[in-house]
């Protein structure tokens, strides 16, 4: 219990932080000063993985330890972006002002956010409920550490398309719709590569990844894994339409309706689970009402916004779906055939690395993505 009093309370420190953290973030984002970004985001998970061999050599408690070293990360974090932001932008210093109509603005876009977010909250931890009583805790923990893994790799996509949304909200505000169009299916395309690439190989060899990292391995554990890294690969793919929707402003009756359809999640899994359907069927519930979230997004963005969703099927859904069908069978025939454990786990991953790659590139970019790719690479050689 004391330890429990001691991480909860650090807990709401590091809330508190990361609160304060927010404005700064969006500043640097907003700036595009990405290579800050990205190097106080490597910075913070060096430190955590510090965390980790200071747990080792503690004689204290790990669990407050934990909570401990975890709050002073953050609390640092917070700091290192306050005197960056203070410094190279005006607008992050603090001073009062009163002006009602901005405040009006801000919190019925914030309020409007908030509400699309407790949805999404409402369905992931309304569907860990249902799993708890259903199936018990010993399913849930599964859940859980199939929610980390996923987790982990999100975070290199999320990464990736947050350097894609300043240029969104510009690109929108200039009124340059086709180049705004043209970043949309690139940055969807190019998210779902990401997350493809990453995705396959842990896929495949789940079993033996899960078996290698933590021995005991809940049962369901790599089923559910596999289908929430299915999950997170359509929400790769949708994620630069939202962000279109938040560029516009306009999304009060754009949240409520995708929120309608994403709670419908909890009714669909409590009648899948009481009939007797077996307990992974409430990431393929999921997995299909975020494809019916993904066609009313694309439909009422068309209706609203006049955006292109037609194109968006051709030019963004048909290449991603044409990669996965060639991608896939290669890496799969390796994890038959390859012997031995360990050559079989190592062999997988890269040849499903390299022949993903080589199918994306071949497959699933057009021309002026194969020159953006060409042209990056070649900047960062002229570099070196």
């Amino acid at each position: 219990m004391d330890a429990a009093l001691w991480v909860y309370h650090f807990s709401v420190i590091t809330f508190i932080a990361n609160l304060i953290r927010i404005p700064y973030n969006a500043s640097i984002i907003a700036y595009e000063q990405m290579d800050f970004f990205a190097y106080l985001s490597l910075l913070e998970v060096i430190l955590k993985l510090v965390i980790v061999y200071l747990l080792w050599i503690s004689p204290w408690d790990k669990l407050i330890v934990y909570a401990l070293m975890y709050t002073l990360v953050t609390l640092l974090i917070t700091v290192l972006y306050k005197f960056y932001c203070n410094h190279h932008f005006d607008i992050t210093h603090y001073k009062f002002i009163w002006d009602k109509d901005l405040f009006k603005k801000l919190f019925s876009f914030s309020g409007w956010s908030l509400f699309g977010s407790l949805a999404n909250l409402g369905a992931s931890q309304g569907l860990n409920i249902l799993v708890n009583i259903f199936y018990g805790v010993t399913v849930n923990a599964a859940m859980g550490i199939a929610s980390q893994v996923s987790g982990a790799v999100t975070q290199f996509f999320s990464n990736f398309q947050t350097a894609f949304s300043p240029q969104i909200v510009k690109d929108y505000a200039a009124g340059e719709y086709e180049k705004l169009n043209k970043l949309i299916f690139s940055s969807a395309k190019f998210s779902f590569y990401l997350m493809f690439v990453i995705s396959l190989p842990l896929i495949l060899e789940m079993d033996k990844i899960l078996d290698i990292w933590l021995v005991e391995v809940p049962q369901y554990t790599a089923i559910f894994t596999d289908l929430i890294l299915v999950f997170m690969m359509l929400e790769a793919l949708s994620g630069p339409l939202w962000m279109f929707v938040q560029a516009t402003g306009r999304i009060r009756s754009y949240q409520i309706l995708m929120s309608l359809l994403i709670v419908l999640n909890l009714p669909i899994v409590y009648i899948v689970l009481k009939i007797g359907y077996p307990v992974y069927w409430v990431w393929i519930v999921r997995i299909l009402v975020d494809l019916l979230v993904i066609i009313a997004r694309c439909i009422y963005i068309k209706l609203k916004f006049n955006f292109p969703s037609e194109k968006f099927v051709y030019m963004v859904f048909l290449p991603v779906l044409l990669v996965a069908v060639l991608a896939t069978p290669l890496p799969l025939i390796a994890k038959e055939v390859l012997p031995g454990y360990w050559v079989g786990i190592i062999g997988t991953i890269l040849i499903s690395i390299v022949g993903s790659s080589v199918v994306i590139y071949f497959a699933g970019m057009n021309s002026y993505e194969k020159n953006f790719i060409r042209s990056g690479i070649i900047a960062k050689f002229k570099k070196k």
